[in-house]
């Protein structure tokens, strides 16, 4: 299963998480969204539950490399 981590939780992202969440959901996961606004990462969990998968970890954009480790 390939995971993945998504940077930048804007409008386009939406596209991308539905797609994870939904149609590949048997290989692929999310595992963390970072952005500069805890806002938009908040709204994007909700929509990853409103299409079946878990909330991930959010990480703020200065904590990039924590992230990563």
């Amino acid at each position: 299963m390939k995971t993945y981590a998504l940077v930048g939780t804007g409008g386009r992202s939406g596209m991308y998480l539905e797609v994870i969440a939904t149609t590949y959901r048997q290989s692929a996961r999310m595992v963390a969204l970072c952005d500069t606004n805890q806002t938009r990462m908040d709204y994007a969990n909700r929509n990853l539950e409103k299409w079946g998968h878990a909330k991930v970890a959010t990480w703020k954009a200065a904590d990039f490399e924590t992230m990563i480790a």
